[in-house]
């Protein structure tokens, strides 16, 4: 079966931009969230917006936001955020590794925090394909 032969909302073709938008919604909120705690840790004692960090954090927000209002138009709300909440797993290891000491520098991370990080993960490969589904069963409908 060709891709013109597919249905539209089959058509990887014809959904590319929207994930391609919603993983710029993912590196975009990974970012800022990293960025504003890197502004916070360069500013104790003054502004926060004085740092570039914060600028920056705020930035990758806005287009963040930008990128999530197209992705809506075209892939349902229930799969996008599942997707997108890969960075419940993604934001707490790299700030571990970055601001706690990570691997190299000896830093903690707690066997309860692994735990957490390991029931979303489980969480989003439980949810997605029975969502999935339950909108290609929508889109037939």
């Amino acid at each position: 079966m060709s891709e013109s032969e597919l249905p539209e909302s089959k058509s990887l073709r014809k959904r590319f931009p929207a994930l391609a938008a919603l993983v710029l919604v993912l590196v975009c909120n990974i970012l800022a969230d990293l960025l504003l705690k890197a502004g916070a840790e360069a500013t104790k004692g003054s502004t926060v917006l004085g740092s570039w960090f914060t600028i920056a954090g705020i930035g990758c927000h806005l287009v963040g936001f930008v990128a999530w209002a197209y992705t809506l138009r075209t892939i349902p709300l229930a799969v996008a955020f599942s997707f997108v909440s890969g960075h419940l797993v993604v934001v707490p290891v790299a700030a571990w590794l970055l601001f706690e000491g990570g691997w190299w520098g000896g830093g903690h991370f707690p066997l309860l925090r692994w735990v957490g990080v390991a029931v979303v993960m489980l969480g989003v490969m439980l949810l997605v394909p029975a969502i999935v589904e339950a909108e290609e069963k929508t889109e037939k409908e």
